[in-house]
């Protein structure tokens, strides 16, 4: 039985002690992990509506697991992004300590399934929500036009995704493929 760990499905771990607190620590989490914003408007007839809006992090739409309060897990393929967030000047001072790590496949698949019902496709829509409609619409035999060109930025979202794959033998990947497969077929035949 073969026991080694291929570089792909190696993790990266960060665990950061900020030393500052205030607004700049609220604005660190925030472009770190992203967050959601609520707005009430009232309308010209006196009516409130709320709006809820969310304004990504970067690690938004990268495979991750929070390992604990200070401390973040992410395929080392996504190394140099996270590197760079920690490394710019605005969340000097910090203590931060990073090294290579092993997760079990389990976590590793779970932080990928995340993923895809973190990243948000338009405003309202996960990719995952995303994916399923456009399954349904398409065993249906009703994809139009229209359709056809959210199946192509689906698409090009779930391959930027997958350059994150670190789970063995690229088995999310694998999975996903195949449920788009008649998503593929169907813009090949446009």
């Amino acid at each position: 039985m073969d026991t080694s760990v291929r570089e792909s499905e190696l993790a990266r771990v960060y665990s950061f002690d900020l030393q500052f607190e205030g607004s700049r620590r609220t604005q660190f989490y925030r472009e770190l992990f992203g967050y959601r914003s609520k707005t009430t408007r009232t309308d010209g007839e006196g009516r409130e509506k709320v709006y809820e809006n969310f304004y990504p992090g970067i690690l938004t739409s990268l495979p991750h697991l929070r390992l604990g309060k200070s401390v973040i897990v992410v395929p080392k393929t996504a190394r140099g992004e996270v590197d760079n967030f920690f490394e710019d000047s605005r969340w000097k001072p910090m203590e931060l300590y990073s090294f290579d790590g092993i997760l079990p496949p389990d976590d590793r698949m779970e932080a990928m399934e995340n993923a895809l019902s973190r990243i948000m496709i338009g405003e309202d829509r996960t990719l995952e929500s995303e994916i399923e409609s456009l399954i349904s619409l398409e065993s249906q035999g009703s994809l139009d036009p229209e359709d056809k060109h959210r199946v192509r930025r689906v698409l090009e979202r779930v391959e930027k995704l997958m350059e994150h794959d670190w789970t063995d033998g690229s088995e999310f990947s694998e999975r996903l493929r195949e449920r788009l497969d008649p998503l593929r077929d169907s813009t090949d035949r446009s």
